[in-house]
């Protein structure tokens, strides 16, 4: 037992040389990951020696009157806390190489610590020896309290910020009550940066030299550039941080944080796809833009809400006439008034309108956008006494059926934007009464024609949207996809593109290649698909800017194995079905990779498959996701091997993926491997990237590999 004690203390006294003779070059240090990850104990321990210390001294001091006398019991925890002090600042000293920390406030934690470490070994040497006075004893013990103690302060400093024991007061005084004054960055997603983020990027404890807490430092960005691309959520650092596996050092927030939800994600995603505009208010945003009924989900349901004096409608009967193509939901908790919504236009039918009717009292705001609502449909809407608005956007209506609901009295806003609204219809609207708000963009409504409409009936607020300077160009929104659902096809199948303005003409590519305005196939009635293809399309019209590029992948609808397995194992996180994933026919989506993908960095992918007979395959679809930002790459190599005895495959086809040589826009890549033959089984495996390229903030670290769906065509 002596013989341990002694080589316990021996180990100390190096520690501690180490631990001394480090700090004094600690902004010099390099350490290797594998040594930097020890770093992450400091939290774990830093509780021992504070006990240890603070229970051995406050016991030894008290021995008289506890009537605690044993030598060994205050040796051995004299020596469990001085061990733990050096063990606990050594790696308290590697976390600190990780850097972001406030340099004072670092400086005097670390110092303090490495003073409890050296105080602690004093204590252990004066109580063995036999020459030291108790006097020294006790004054070793006394001055190592405080020190502890205000050592752990810098520490708490260092973690939570100097205004940690103020901080419910401060966030109780921040709070606000979001209105539609409101500004959309300061009331909607600087709450979600300040939970989230400002932990670990504030003033005091910069992690990669990133400052969140003010607007400016925000802005700057830290040593990986700026947070955020306006206008381009898929290439902004901020999201690429959070889409990362939650076990990568690189994710945001840190392991063992409260992480972002999806719901607060999407906010943010929306927010940059939108510009990330910091001095937009939500009042800018007309009450029927997209973006504005978006944030509606996010504002916190205080403050006052208005009240109704109507009964509420019967449960049940709202549960009946409610259906996958008709929302009904309170417009508040509690409220009797309701809200409808009506969905997806292949499923509308007029009859939806007159069973609403049994609602008439508690309706006072429907969604028609985008149904194939006509004027004499209207009429079943002339008994919905406390509507108060109707948003009509995208409908088939031209006005002749306004005179069924202008004489509703609640009714104050109307949404007649892109329909095709006539000279009728316009002059039955500048006669309402009661009407404050009508949105009509792109009808036939003008500039010249507002004036006039504003002076016939000034108490309407007429909003046609913007009206672009003649002399500015103006770039396109880009073509839209009409089956956005659809990217599994039948042979044959063909898929179609639509604009939303007039006179717009959308050009193509389906090799992959990137299309021009002058070159590439001109779309007209539809694409048709007969084999896995790329699809790339273009919108261009005179006078304005052409727009960005849409990227597309589409797959043909393929051979089912009647027994598909995974030879090797995919991470954790990212098992979706297993075994069945990959042949199912669900495609995965890029910005949810938690689902119908199967993602490996740790071991490359083998799949193995088998089929009743042999079948006559022309080539194996791997569709493989890129994402360079999260470390999603495409796969280093992929070999298909083949044979009709499971024992004897051999390899019959393999290609090598083109790799990205920069930070690109995320995409669903298709790998064709060619087949030459018929065969029974069938094994496909998938090299991950072992060592991303030099030009990635993760140089040199393992890549993952995801899969989404395998086809045999």
């Amino acid at each position: 037992m002596k013989l341990i004690r002694r080589g316990s203390l021996y180990l100390i006294v190096c520690l501690n040389i180490l631990l001394v003779f480090l700090s004094f070059f600690s902004d010099k240090l390099e350490l290797p990951d594998w040594l930097l990850q020890t770093g992450r104990l400091h939290p774990l321990i830093l509780h021992f020696p504070l006990a240890l210390l603070l229970v051995s001294v406050a016991i030894f001091i008290t021995r008289k009157l506890t009537g605690i006398h044993q030598q060994e019991i205050f040796d051995l925890l004299f020596l469990l806390a001085s061990f733990t002090a050096a063990a606990s600042a050594l790696f308290g000293l590697f976390l600190s190489t990780e850097g972001g920390y406030d340099k004072e406030v670092l400086y005097k934690h670390q110092w303090l610590g490495v003073s409890v470490s050296l105080l602690s070994l004093l204590i252990v040497l004066f109580y063995r020896s036999e020459k030291i006075s108790q006097l020294l004893l006790n004054s070793a013990m006394l001055v190592t309290v405080p020190v502890l103690i205000i050592g752990s302060h810098f520490g708490g400093v260092l973690t939570h910020g100097a205004d940690f024991l103020n901080r419910e007061e401060l966030t109780e005084e921040k709070q606000v009550v979001v209105t539609d004054s409101s500004l959309i960055f300061a009331a909607l997603v600087e709450p979600v940066l300040a939970s989230k983020c400002y932990s670990c990027h504030n003033d005091k404890k910069a992690k990669g030299e990133l400052i969140m807490t003010s607007v400016e430092k925000l802005l700057k960005g830290g040593k990986n550039g700026e947070l955020w691309v306006p206008g381009d959520p898929m290439n902004s650092h901020i999201l690429q941080r959070m889409d990362l596996p939650e076990d990568d050092k690189k994710h945001m927030p840190p392991r063992g944080k409260t992480q972002i939800t999806e719901k607060e994600k999407k906010l943010i995603t929306e927010w940059i796809r939108m510009g990330a505009p910091m001095d937009k208010k939500i009042m800018d945003y007309p009450p029927a833009d997209s973006f504005r009924i978006f944030l509606a989900a996010y504002i916190p349901k205080t403050g006052s809400v208005k009240t109704y004096s109507f009964e509420p409608a019967d449960p049940s009967l709202i549960d009946k006439i409610k259906s996958p193509y008709c929302n009904i939901v309170p417009v508040a908790f509690g409220s009797p008034a309701l809200q409808v919504r009506f969905l997806i236009r292949s499923g509308f039918d007029p009859k939806m309108l007159k069973e609403l009717e049994k609602l008439s009292k508690q309706v006072v705001d429907i969604n028609l956008t985008n149904m194939p609502v006509k004027d004499e449909d209207l009429q079943s809407l002339k008994g919905f006494t406390n509507l108060e608005m109707l948003n009509l956007n995208g409908t088939d209506v031209k006005g002749s059926g306004f005179v069924h609901i202008l004489s509703l009295p609640a009714l104050h806003t109307l949404s007649v934007s892109n329909t095709k609204l006539d000279e009728n219809g316009l002059n039955l609207l500048a006669k309402s009464a009661q009407l404050k708000n009508i949105y009509c963009w792109n009808t036939i409504v003008d500039s010249t024609r507002v004036q006039k409409l504003k002076s016939s009936n000034a108490s309407i607020n007429w909003n046609i949207g913007f009206i672009p300077d003649p002399n500015e160009l103006l770039q396109l929104t880009p073509p839209q996809l009409v089956n956005e659902e659809k990217f599994i096809l039948t042979p044959g199948d063909t898929i179609f593109f639509k604009h939303p303005m007039p006179g717009v003409q959308i050009r193509y590519t389906a090799d992959g290649s990137r299309p021009d305005s002058l070159n590439s196939p001109a779309y007209n009635k539809g694409i048709q698909i007969t084999k896995a293809t790329r699809v790339r399309t273009i919108a261009i019209r005179p006078g304005w800017l052409t727009s960005d590029t849409t990227d597309h992948a589409f797959f043909i609808k393929s051979l089912r194995p009647v027994y598909t397995r995974l030879l090797t194992p995919p991470d954790s996180s990212y098992t979706a079905k297993r075994d069945t994933t990959l042949f199912d026919n669900i495609k995965g989506e890029m910005n949810t990779i938690q689902q119908n993908w199967i993602g490996v960095t740790k071991n490359d992918l083998i799949i193995f498959a088998y089929f009743n007979a042999p079948v006559k395959v022309n080539e194996v679809i791997v569709s493989a996701l890129k994402k360079t930002g999260p470390y999603i790459m495409p796969p280093e190599k992929i070999e298909l091997s083949a044979g009709n005895d499971s024992t004897r495959m051999k390899l019959i086809s393999a290609i090598v993926p083109l790799q990205p040589l920069k930070y690109e826009a995320d995409k669903i890549e298709i790998h064709s491997l060619p087949v030459n033959g018929s065969y029974q089984y069938f094994r496909i495996k998938v090299h991950n990237i072992k060592k991303l390229p030099k030009w990635h903030e993760g140089k040199g670290k393992k890549g993952w590999a995801f899969v989404d769906e395998i086809f045999f065509n």
